[in-house]
């Protein structure tokens, strides 16, 4: 019985944090739909670029690129 009572406690805990995680989502979705600015900036930090931008690639001395 006291392995029923520890299972239903972790699992109550394990909804609490799906749903605080599921907000965040949520919060997120909507400052997506609504920020464009920050749209942009995510975009750009996964190396999204508007037409028309320059692009500067910077090597190493061995030749590698520089991210």
């Amino acid at each position: 019985m006291r392995a029923l009572v520890t299972r239903c406690e972790e699992l109550l805990r394990r909804q609490q944090q799906l749903q605080a995680d599921n907000q965040l989502l949520q919060e997120q979705i909507e400052r997506l739909l609504t920020d464009p600015a920050y749209l942009e900036r995510l975009a750009r930090e996964m190396g999204m670029v508007k037409p028309n931008d320059t692009i500067y690639v910077s090597t190493d001395p061995k030749g590698g690129v520089i991210p």
